[in-house]
């Protein structure tokens, strides 16, 4: 979309999946302890990073350009800096890796609790004692139960740490394996996004407007782009002693400043391409 005279674009995100997920492992009267919500949605947040505190959710943001204001071109008419959020915390993601997969089932062993399992059968708690129950009996079958879970909690954390140690065994094949779990989050990311469409919804000074429909993808030689991000990164930052003290892969990398995508191109790759959609 191009055009002169632009006094505001007003953002939202249309078509996009939903994704129902267990939120307790209890039934509470006639509630369904199942929250069901947008994968991919917009944000805003006081700071040009994303924050906890003072993220903002709406259906759409509204970035105002108005000569002299001197708040950036991209900050949003009440201040905020609009983000594009997409939860790729999908089943598929933690199925795409093996050693992920047995994360997942000690997760699960451990605490009783599948938050893809969203059926209303398996919500229901049996901890409570029956009205025929003795209390003898009650706390024998609560034991059993608690001990049987310990066990097979622990079988599954082996077998999870076994595989961490296996992929941790040397720096090139922990880094190896880092760097596939950094490519396939992008993927499960675009797979959320393959519905989804960004709405631009432009008002001209003389009060017209137009309306257009994007998509997000992936680039096609994504997998090159990430890979070489990804090393590109690590010279940045290469301490993973929290992952491996923790023996959990997960890493939050700091936005690279101006100065070092500057220096390095890897920093600047193209990873999404936006293209107008007709549906």
């Amino acid at each position: 979309m191009t055009g002169a005279n632009v006094s505001s674009v007003a953002y939202r995100m249309v078509n996009g999946a939903s994704t129902s997920r267990r939120v307790t492992g209890e039934q509470r009267g006639e509630e369904q302890p199942v929250q069901t919500h947008d994968t991919v949605r917009l944000l805003a947040s006081g700071t040009t990073d994303v924050s906890d505190a003072d993220d903002a959710w709406d259906d759409s943001f509204t970035v105002t350009y108005k000569e002299g204001s001197g708040v950036g071109s991209y900050q949003t008419a009440d201040g905020l800096y609009p983000f594009l959020f997409v939860d790729s915390a999908s089943e598929d993601y933690w199925n795409s890796d093996p050693t992920l997969a047995l994360l997942h089932e000690w997760v699960v062993a451990g605490t009783g609790f599948d938050e893809f399992d969203i059926d209303p059968a398996h919500t229901t708690s049996d901890e409570t004692q029956g009205a025929e129950e003795s209390d003898e009996v009650y706390r024998a079958r609560r034991q059993q139960d608690l001990s049987q879970t310990i066990a097979v909690a622990d079988k599954a954390e082996r077998n999870y740490r076994d595989a961490f140690d296996q992929q941790a065994s040397n720096n090139e094949t922990f880094l190896s394996w880092m760097k596939s779990l950094y490519v396939k989050s992008y993927e499960a990311a675009n797979k959320r996004l393959s519905s989804a469409r960004l709405e631009a919804k432009v008002t001209f000074a003389d009060g017209s407007t137009q309306t257009c429909l994007y998509k997000i993808s992936l680039v096609d030689n994504y997998q090159d782009a990430l890979a070489n991000r990804f090393d590109a990164l690590v010279n940045i930052d290469n301490d993973f002693s929290q992952q491996l003290s923790r023996k959990l892969p997960w890493k939050t990398w700091e936005a690279p400043t101006s100065e070092q995508v500057d220096a390095d191109a890897r920093l600047s790759a193209a990873i999404f391409k936006i293209e107008e959609a007709d549906d």
